[in-house]
Formats: C-alpha cells, structure tokens, sequence
C-alpha cells in the first residue's frame, strides 16, 4: 500500500517516515527514506534548580475526541497513523523504522512548549515522544525527545546526520510500559538553544545546544522510532509558545 499524506508539490506535509537501509521510495513523488547514522551522545545536564518556565498561550491543542485535529493517517508496510474507535490516534511502527504523526491544523513556530500524553499496552524497542522545530518541508530536520518503553530517555537532533544531545538510562518504572505517561519538551531560544525534557510533571533532562542549532521555526509532531511493536494510542497533544 502506498504511503499517504497531504501532497504540495512534490514535498509530503504532515507525515514522513525515515526507514533503515537507505533507499528512495518508489511511487509518490517526495517520499523518501533515510538511513539513521546514530551520533554521539552528551551527558544530560543535571536538572536546573530554577523553575521551569511557565508555558504561554495555546498555539494548538487536541484531545482525539473526534477528528477535527486533521491528523494525517499512515497505513503502510512501516506504520500506522490513525485515528481509533473510542477516541485517540494510534501510531505503531510494524518494522525497524520511525514516523512522524502530524497534523494539517499546525502552524510555525520557534519557541514552544510541547506535550503529549499517550497510551502504551507493552514493552517494545521502540520509543514515543514530541518534536520541535520540524522543518516545514520535511527534510530531515528536527529536535526529538524519546522516552523508550523501558524508561530510558534522549533528547536528539536531526538534521545533518543524527546526534544524541542528551541522554539517561531507564530510572523511573512510572515510564515504562503498560503506562499512561505524559511528556513534555521546552524547545527555546534563537541559538544556542534550550531544550529540555519533562516527564509527567518533573524535568528529567535539558541541555543547550550550541555546537549547531535548529534556529528556524518549524512543526511539533507526535514521533515514533525503533523496532515494531505495539500500538502507542496518543490521548492529548499540547502546543504552547514559551519564554526562558
């Protein structure tokens, strides 16, 4: 099956999907794969003693009721993006592989405090989280905070290759899977830039980037990455912009 999104051009908008080895895809015009070149990794920085910043006006905000967020369904042979009876959007990876779930709704922005709250049944090698600063066009280009089923946590760039900001082994079994666990990312500043991951309420990790920062304004997205395994049902997705 094809993969389908919202087309302009010859650029897919709203979903992508990068899938190991390296290859183009073959049909529709603009999607394409990407080989992961995994970077090297940065200590977290221990968390601030300062209050985290208070997140400002809404920019966007769903709560899977219905489907008027206008999420962008996925129905291939590397993931499904969809929404679910009962309510939510469910996204699950079906091979080595990672998605973006994402929205027609959504709009550009620098500054921004990301949440999502989502549902996992199981363990898996696979890890769920928001996105900042995705480049409009889809290219490659974002920042990525993971939480992997087992707890484990990442805050990662993609862009030229891939590298790992900041990262901490599995602590908190509140994290892992069969959870509900809500994940927020603050993504701020005109570079370096400030990011920082919070996990149901308490910061975890942040770093600055500094050596080669996402400096323009860009999509927040639902992101899936690792092995397939079973369904994340995404229950609430917040976008506010933010100050530090």
């Amino acid at each position: 099956m094809e993969p389908r999104g919202l087309i302009i051009g010859d650029v897919v908008i709203g979903l992508t999907r990068f899938a190991r080895p390296l290859a183009r895809s073959r049909g529709t015009a603009g999607l394409w794969a990407l080989l992961v070149v995994l970077g090297s990794c940065g200590p977290a920085t221990p968390p601030d003693t300062k209050p985290l910043p208070t997140p400002g006006v809404v920019l966007f905000e769903d709560r899977f009721t219905d489907e008027s967020g206008r999420w962008i369904p996925n129905d291939d042979q590397y993931a499904f993006v969809g929404y679910l009876p009962g309510g939510g959007l469910g996204v699950q990876l079906r091979r080595n592989a990672h998605v973006h779930a994402a929205t027609e709704a959504m709009s550009l922005s620098r500054d921004v405090y990301v949440e999502v709250e989502y549902e996992l049944t199981a363990a898996s090698k696979a890890s769920f989280g928001p996105t900042c600063r995705v480049s409009p066009t889809f290219n490659g280009t974002f920042y990525s905070f993971q939480v992997g089923t087992d707890g484990s946590l990442a805050i990662v760039r993609y862009g030229r290759g891939v590298k790992t900001l900041a990262q901490a082994a599995p602590s908190r079994s509140s994290l892992g899977a069969p959870s509900t666990v809500r994940i927020g990312a603050y993504c701020v500043g005109p570079g370096p830039v400030w990011l920082a991951l919070v996990a149901n309420g308490t910061l975890l990790l942040q770093v600055d980037d500094v050596d080669s920062p996402i400096v323009s304004p860009g999509l927040a997205t639902f992101f899936a990455n690792g092995d397939a395994g079973p369904m994340a049902r995404l229950k609430a997705f917040t976008v506010r912009d933010a100050v530090r």
